[in-house]
């Protein structure tokens, strides 16, 4: 790949910083040539589309020998790399200083402010955004309409970002659409231990994995983990069961398929996603879809189970109450009334290639299994069908296949919803998705022979834009006030202290359960002092926010502890200056008058990302 730098001219170095942050990064790089930022803005579209247009708002893209504006670039593509990391970090780095090393030419220094370390780690960040200048350097000469160059783009991507960083990537896709559209609405996010967030403060927020929450059962994950178990279980809640047996020879599938009847479903007892599944199976083809799905099987279970007709409905339940429901078509395309299928599916595949490997809907041009497919339907590949039909390119939708989504929320029966409910909780989930297998979703399951295929623990959310637009329904079905609670600083001299645990009884006084916190203590709301092993005043802020009976946090702060650890949230409710000296957190010795002006001028700026008034002695 060509590039304008040499490692030797990229120099990527921690340092300290007197800011609102733990530390910023310092860069020193070189530019042989003057890249051109229009280019590699047409680069970041392909990667990461909406970023792209927030860049070219900003006017990035206006000079192509401003090592600063040259920067900023950079600075978006490497937050657009950490999107293909699923790293829930929204905003760029934000730029402190590029200047012009004097009697270099082309060479600049400059210094930007670090992602919170616990949302990506140092040495991650640092290794990506030495990526991300080669690649914007390559980038800029590059031909985005290029095929080739496209596809060495994404080769880069995967060989620079997704292969070295694959440890840090979370599990699943729902985290960091949820966490989108959290940043979105302003609501607070803290990470967990493994992947999983808090999405809101104390009593305010919820825990999430995913698309799960604190409140699924365990017991309830394990029973969606097994076809069987969950038959089993809807069964005896009365809710209508997918006819099966678990085999484990093919002898046993022959057993059971005269029991059944054909045709047959014959999939693993122990996976997701569709992998393994063959439907209309009959006796010629029974060995054969055997063998498949007890090649995937990681128990050697197979499941043979009769088929019931109709189509896969997703019914996403939170709460007790349906979400979004959706058909779950297996992949195709809709006809315009003048195109070919085969000329459809072509334009859809070259669509389809411009796009990153990663975010490919799984379409490919015609194969056996299409036409196979295409002759179900009466259709050839010369075939011309009327404006708005869907011509299906499978037989079944599949995770691993694809397929595509039609919205069928205000068209589900109330019977079926309430099915789907009683089987969230029959499970003991706060959030599901219930697979219904119907004829017409539009009629109540029990008049056309529907079952409830599946119930599924930790079900996709945000894998495509009918999923997405119901994420801030989502969050706020789970979190209260926006996730946010009360949270007032008192800083000074020793009256901080006085004045913060005066408004701590008060609150309490008033029915909330509120939270007082110092660096020398820290009391619940029964008064009684909580003991913690963590020492520092921000460590202690940020741990009393994840507990779930803090409805409002008092902050008393006496020194500029703040001003080394950064501030332990975005934005606070109350700050007041209660007057007198602040001390030295590192040193223990009074602040002298212009440190003390820092400190303050610190708060003030907090305070203003609040919505109240700072109230100063």
């Amino acid at each position: 790949m060509a590039q304008t730098e040499s490692d030797d001219d990229l120099i990527i170095k921690s340092g300290q910083w007197t800011s609102l942050q733990k530390q910023d990064v310092s860069c020193t790089f070189s530019l042989a040539i003057n890249p051109n930022a229009d280019t590699a803005m047409d680069w970041l579209q392909i990667l990461d589309g909406p970023l792209s247009l927030e860049a070219r708002d900003l006017g990035i893209s206006v000079s192509r020998d401003d090592g600063r504006l040259w920067f900023e670039v950079v600075l978006r593509l490497s937050l657009a790399l950490m999107h293909v990391l699923r790293i829930p970090i929204f905003e760029a780095p934000m730029v402190r200083t590029v200047a012009a090393e004097p009697g270099k030419v082309g060479s600049w220094k400059a210094v930007c402010q670090r992602p919170d370390p616990a949302l990506v780690p140092p040495k991650v960040f640092e290794g990506v955004l030495k990526v991300a200048f080669k690649l914007a350097t390559w980038c800029s000469t590059a031909d985005p309409d290029s095929s080739e160059d496209r596809q060495r783009f994404f080769q880069f991507i995967r060989n620079d970002i997704r292969r070295p960083f694959a440890k840090v990537m979370p599990r699943g896709k729902s985290t960091i659409e949820v966490l989108r559209v959290a940043h979105r609405l302003n609501i607070p996010y803290l990470p967990l231990p493994g992947g999983a967030f808090q999405v809101g403060m104390g009593s305010a927020g919820c825990r999430i994995e995913r698309s799960t929450t604190d409140h699924d059962s365990a017991l309830g994950m394990r029973w969606t983990k097994n076809k069987t178990l969950t038959a089993q279980l809807l069964r005896k809640g009365g809710l209508p069961a997918p006819r099966h047996v678990a085999v484990k020879s093919v002898v046993q599938a022959k057993r059971a398929s005269a029991h059944l009847g054909f045709p047959l479903v014959v999939k693993p007892s122990d996976l997701e996603r569709g992998e393994g599944v063959t439907v209309d199976v009959q006796a010629d083809n029974l060995k054969a879809a055997f063998n498949r799905a007890v090649k995937r099987s990681p128990s050697k279970s197979v499941l043979i189970e009769q088929q019931v007709p109709g189509v896969c409905h997703r019914l996403f339940v939170l709460d007790g109450k349906l979400l979004y429901a959706v058909r779950r078509l297996p992949i195709g395309i809709y006809a315009n009334g003048q195109s070919t299928i085969k000329e459809l599916v072509n334009a859809e595949c070259q669509s389809q290639q411009r796009m990153p490997p990663w975010k490919r809907s799984g379409i490919r041009p015609l194969d056996d299994l299409a036409f196979q497919m295409l002759g179900r339907q009466g259709w050839t590949a010369d075939t011309i069908p009327e404006a708005g039909r869907f011509v299906a390119l499978r037989r079944i939708e599949t995770t691993a296949l694809g397929g595509v989504d039609e919205d069928v929320t205000s068209t589900t029966h109330s019977a079926n919803v309430r099915a789907a409910i009683e089987a969230t909780k029959l499970f003991g989930l706060q959030v599901a998705g219930v697979d219904i297998i119907s004829q017409d979703i539009s009629q109540p399951w029990n008049s056309n022979g529907a079952i409830i295929s599946e119930v599924n623990y930790a079900p996709l959310l945000g894998g495509g834009e009918i999923s997405r637009s119901y994420i801030p329904t989502f969050l706020k079905t789970l979190i209260r006030n926006e996730g946010r609670i009360p949270i007032h600083v008192h800083f000074g001299s020793s009256e901080a202290v006085v004045s913060a645990q005066e408004e701590w009884k008060g609150l309490v006084n008033s029915g909330l359960r509120a939270t007082f916190v110092c660096s020398q203590k820290v009391l619940m709301s029964d008064g009684v002092p909580y003991i913690m092993t963590l020492d520092s005043l921000y460590d202690r802020c940020r741990a009393l926010a994840l507990l779930s009976d803090v409805d409002a946090l008092v902050i008393a702060v006496q020194d500029d502890e703040f001003l080394q650890s950064g501030l332990p949230f975005d934005s606070v409710s109350m700050v007041h200056d209660t007057g007198g000296k602040l001390s030295s957190h590192q040193e223990k010795r009074l602040l002298v008058d212009k440190e003390a002006s820092n400190v303050r001028r610190v708060f003030n700026s907090w305070a203003r990302c609040a919505k109240t008034d700072v109230s100063e002695a």
